[in-house]
């Protein structure tokens, strides 16, 4: 690693050390040190006892390689037109792009934004050529999972593959479908109205998949399930994607209809034959959560053969500073019966594997400890196939920003708050330069770097309000 992270005086830092001999761009250091682009880290040159090192000061956005992969069309085209703009006004400023260290871990993009700092390293030697910058570019592209128009990908690869291509060409061609869709998207007219109830359908998506102790699910298992990842996701704005939480609130929210419309309901479907043998069985008051959310979202629990059906809990219709659907336990099988959701209490003798947390280390739970009056979730379950995982919240409209959501209404919880990796069988939790902080054992997290996560460790959501899990 040509870089290496460093923490002084509770700050970040990448340090280039410099080796006795090597030659650097003065010109290039000379010209940051006066006036430093907004899109490359400033540095600072450090001399001890002889030995020449820089100093990349770490502390704006999150680091390439800690970013989410999944995408909408609007979002990746956005993205790759503030990652190539600095190759283009490099000249402007007396630079070498080749210089420009293509390191996802050493590339920042803003939370606020999505503008992009890179690092620069004005040692010759270190310079790329254009061969290895457009592969790494391309290299970007092929790891970006496109939520809607997964061709697009493969056809600005065409265009990277041309002999007679380059990164300007590149540019001029996304910049050109920004354009084309400020006002239209595939042909269909923006319609402000339209506009608004999608947003205010959004929200209230957000509010009911929040109050039904699902939050923490996948957003696209759900869009899989229904089969439409092909639709566009709701947005106001210059790319007029739709919103598919319209699609999914009456697969998704079933349960809110009354119990004599769920029965008359669940009648018809038997005459017609539609509804499974078990379902038939079953009368409608004792499917109190119908096909929930868990159905869909791939948490489908089957019966153990032999097995007799056990006393139910009884649970309140309703708690203390609690609706109805908050009050309703959080996990059922797939034919409506009711589970115990107290996570403690259950008999994994019985529900082998319905609860893999316990024995699976690429599921990692959290359980509340502290909530301040605040309503969310009591356990959160994130799911590491994939090596990480992130926690943050629902942005305005209702749109999924992590892996796991707060309700939007949580303005403390930045929207991409920290991440967990797994390595082997450890865990890592690093904050994402979180608005409002992420403390791990009264310890509060540098951004950007990872720290170790053991059983029991606290962790701290916000420096403010402190709202409180511990690892299980």
């Amino acid at each position: 690693m040509m870089l290496k992270d460093t923490v002084i005086a509770n700050r970040s830092y990448g340090v280039l050390n410099i080796a006795p001999g090597q030659k650097l761009d003065q010109i290039a250091i000379e010209v940051m040190k006066q006036d430093c682009p907004d899109f490359l880290l400033a540095f600072k040159t450090i001399s001890i006892d002889g030995a020449l090192e820089l100093r990349y000061e770490m502390g704006d956005g999150i680091r390439l390689s800690y970013q989410s992969q999944r995408m909408y069309k609007r979002e990746f085209v956005q993205q790759m037109i503030n990652m190539l703009l600095p190759y283009k006004d490099c000249g402007d400023w007396l630079l070498d792009y080749h210089s420009i260290l293509l390191d996802p871990k050493y590339i920042f993009v803003s939370n606020k934004n999505g503008s992009v700092r890179y690092t620069y390293i004005p040692v010759p030697e270190y310079a790329l050529s254009d061969e290895e910058i457009m592969r790494f570019f391309s290299q970007f592209m092929v790891n970006v999972e496109l939520l809607d128009d997964k061709d697009y990908i493969l056809q600005l690869l065409r265009i990277m593959q041309n002999g007679r291509s380059n990164l300007l060409a590149v540019l001029e061609h996304l910049q050109k479908e920004k354009n084309m869709h400020m006002d239209t998207f595939k042909g269909q007219p923006a319609n402000p109205e339209r506009a608004a109830e999608k947003e205010e359908a959004g929200q209230q998506a957000a509010r009911k998949i929040y109050k039904s102790g699902e939050i923490g699910m996948s957003w696209e298992r759900a869009v899989n399930r229904e089969g439409s990842e092909q639709e566009e996701r709701k947005s106001g704005d210059e790319f007029g994607k739709d919103n598919i939480e319209n699609k999914l609130l009456d697969s998704l929210y079933r349960d809110t209809d009354s119990e004599k419309e769920k029965e008359k309901k669940g009648k018809g479907k038997r005459e017609k034959g539609e509804r499974k043998k078990e379902k038939k069985e079953k009368p409608a008051k004792e499917k109190a959560g119908g096909k929930g959310l868990l159905d869909l979202f791939g948490g489908k629990k089957e019966k153990a053969p032999g097995r007799q059906d056990e006393k139910e809990p009884e649970q309140p219709a309703k708690e203390a500073g609690r609706t109805e659907d908050q009050a309703r336990p959080a996990y059922y099988n797939d034919v409506g019966e009711q589970t115990d959701n107290r996570f403690m209490d259950i008999d994994t003798t019985e529900v082998e594997g319905e609860f893999q947390g316990e024995n699976d280390p690429s599921i990692l739970l959290l359980k509340l400890e502290n909530a301040r009056d605040y309503d969310v979730p009591e356990l959160i379950e994130l799911h590491l196939e994939h090596g990480h995982a992130t926690v943050g919240r629902y942005d305005k409209h209702g749109s999924p920003c992590a892996d796991f959501n707060f309700d939007y209404s949580l303005t403390f919880v930045s929207r991409n708050h920290f991440r967990v990796e797994l390595h082997g069988d450890k865990y890592q939790i690093i904050d994402l330069n979180s608005g409002n902080g992420t403390i791990l054992n009264d310890q509060e997290l540098i951004p950007n770097m990872p720290y170790e996560l053991h059983s029991k460790d606290v962790i701290v959501i916000s420096r403010k309000t402190r709202l409180t899990y511990h690892v299980l």
